[in-house]
């Protein structure tokens, strides 16, 4: 079976001396302290799990009526982070016309990396975006494919990242990690992330489209408001 822990005693001074029966009884009960103490520590994972999900419900609904990009990125990765315990984070957001990962938003130490375009490959956040999958790295510092930029600007010791998908197409890659201790990311947080993910990708979609019309009709009116000026006016210098 799975070590649970250890139960030991010792007698000092009195020189009595334990015997096999008293062994045998030790055996009884820490056989029924092992169950005893593993029905504890699932029932104490099983609801810190079930206040996961409420929380991740809770973000759900709460994103979905953001449309302003900069507050909804700055809003999914602060959710991002208190779910998952993590101390810093960022949010890169792929640029269609660069082929490049775009900075966006950075939290924690993660904040004071340079704000350069990330390469599809490049790093964990390149690396998550080129595969489409999610990618766990407990031991940062010392991994081959780190970025140098991250490495000498940041005290990241354990990165996770999940793909920002919608409809099977990359909106980016939100990146999260644990910065100044030895704490590791888990599969039960790459699921979290996941999810959150999931949720985040489709907000994030709706909010730059929603920015993209708002530009646009911007434009439009702009256009509106001038057409009637230069169209009476008749002098050529004067026109241009």
């Amino acid at each position: 079976g799975r070590l649970v822990g250890t139960l030991a005693f010792n007698d000092f001074g009195s020189g009595k001396t334990f015997t096999e029966s008293d062994r045998a009884f030790l055996a009884l009960f820490a056989a029924q302290a092992a169950i005893a103490i593993e029905n504890a520590r699932l029932f104490g994972e099983e609801r810190r799990r079930r206040r996961q999900f409420e929380v991740l419900r809770e973000v759900g609904s709460e994103i979905a009526r953001e449309l302003d990009l900069d507050r909804l990125l700055t809003m999914v990765l602060e959710r991002a982070m208190d779910l998952l315990e993590s101390s810093t984070g960022m949010i890169a957001l792929w640029d269609e016309a660069a082929k490049t990962l775009s900075f966006r938003v950075g939290l924690g130490t993660l904040a004071a990396v340079p704000e350069s375009p990330i390469a599809v490959g490049e790093g964990l956040v390149g690396r998550v975006a080129a595969s489409r999958t999610g990618l766990i790295v407990n031991d940062y510092r010392a991994w081959p494919l780190a970025r140098p930029s991250v490495l000498s600007h940041s005290a990241v010791t354990a990165g996770i990242a999940e793909p920002l998908l919608c409809r099977n197409a990359l909106v980016g890659v939100i990146n999260l990690g644990h910065a100044g201790d030895r704490r590791d990311f888990s599969a039960e947080d790459a699921q979290l992330l996941r999810l959150l993910a999931d949720q985040a990708a489709v907000v994030i979609e709706n909010a730059r489209l929603f920015r993209e019309q708002q530009q646009r009709r911007e434009q439009l009116e702009a256009v509106r408001l001038v057409s009637p000026e230069i169209a009476r006016e008749l002098d050529l210098d004067r026109l241009l």
